[in-house]
């Protein structure tokens, strides 16, 4: 009895602590003011920086990566045989030598006996000639035969020369040496290849088009005028397209260039060649940053709405897009058009806008949001 009574002391102490709490509750509730309204929200206006599309006088040109490349490497070979007993110090792996080098001596001495002998065969047929005119007619067949004579010992006199010249080996054309393969002492043959030589001035230029900027170029194609930089953007010359590759891999084409006067250009070296494309109706540009990664511009109408226009002809050049506005009903671009437009951009929204930089796309110190 004493166990059960002291159970439902708890429990009753219990239930008067828990009513003593809720009636305190209820009159903390009764004596706060509570505010029935909600304040809204301040709705949030879409900012927006814009430029106004300039309109360009000349048409932008395709800017493309191509490579020094050789017509051909020659192999410089000798036309005597012997042996070689001397080479020049600019007989070098890598120089650039001018024409008329000297590379290699082949020992002179066989060819100076060999010009001697016909040296001196030669006058005994001038001596055989001048006894036949005295003896007999000069038309008579010993007057012809001797004549016959004569002349052959000259022109082998001329090639003992001629040979006895070819003992040293001269570069005819000025070109880089690019492989040795004669040396000091060693015996060679007539027509052996001694050096691989890279001729200068017989170089191209080898550009790689995708299709679609294949079929966006100046027609007709050959004989246009290409200017060349190098890859730090320094004009080296001009160029003119001498050849266009109708073999198609990969879908890409290939032109080749050819430059145009003197230039310091090396093969293997990477320049940029500036190609002509086909005229657009209006030509505009706009900072580059004014581009999506769809290839779209928003521009605004009278009402501040925006709009969206995919480009289907455009260059990016210069930290600029270059576009042929589109023969539609859209809004002519001399409206204001977005700069950095965000992806939640939607059709007819409006903006408020910011004056930017027209060159760069940038706002100003005081316009910066």
């Amino acid at each position: 009895m004493k166990w059960l009574c002291s159970i439902r002391l708890r429990q009753i102490l219990a239930t008067a602590f828990g009513l003593l709490v809720l009636l305190a509750v209820l009159d903390e509730l009764e004596t706060t003011e509570i505010s029935t309204t909600q304040s809204a929200p301040s709705p949030q206006a879409y900012i927006a920086s814009v430029v106004q599309p300039k309109a360009e006088k000349q048409m932008p040109t395709l800017n493309k990566l191509g490579q020094i490349e050789a017509t051909k490497i020659i192999e410089l070979s000798s036309d005597v045989g012997g042996r070689i007993i001397a080479a020049s110090p600019d007989y070098r792996r890598g120089r650039i030598l001018s024409a008329q080098q000297w590379l290699l001596q082949i020992d002179p001495l066989p060819y100076k006996a060999a010009e001697a002998a016909a040296h001196v065969a030669l006058m005994n047929a001038n001596m055989a000639l001048k006894n036949a005119r005295a003896q007999y007619a000069p038309s008579s067949l010993m007057v012809q035969t001797a004549q016959a004579d004569l002349d052959y010992y000259q022109l082998q006199y001329q090639q003992a020369q001629q040979d006895l010249k070819r003992t040293r080996i001269a570069l005819p054309f000025a070109g880089e040496l690019v492989e040795l393969k004669a040396h000091v002492g060693e015996h060679i043959a007539a027509g052996q290849s001694i050096a691989s030589v890279l001729p200068r001035g017989g170089e191209h230029i080898r550009i790689t088009l995708s299709a679609k900027e294949f079929d966006a170029l100046a027609t007709p194609l050959l004989g246009q005028q290409a200017t060349i930089h190098d890859v730090n953007g320094n004009i080296v010359g001009q160029a003119s397209i001498t050849g266009v590759s109708h073999y198609s891999e990969q879908l890409q084409r290939q032109l080749f260039l050819t430059l145009e006067g003197s230039h310091s250009l090396l093969v293997g070296q990477h320049v940029r060649a500036q190609l002509p494309l086909k005229p657009w109706n209006n030509v505009f540009s706009v900072p580059e940053s004014s581009l999506t990664a769809n290839h779209e511009i928003w521009f605004l109408d009278a009402q501040q709405r925006a709009h969206k226009q995919r480009l289907q002809a455009f260059i990016v050049q210069h930290e600029r897009v270059f576009f042929d506005w589109p023969l539609t009903n859209n809004a002519h671009p001399h409206m204001d058009v977005l700069v950095y437009p965000r992806d939640s951009l939607a059709q007819g929204m409006s903006i408020e806008t910011r004056s930017a930089n027209s060159n760069t796309g940038t706002l100003s110190q005081e316009q910066t949001l």
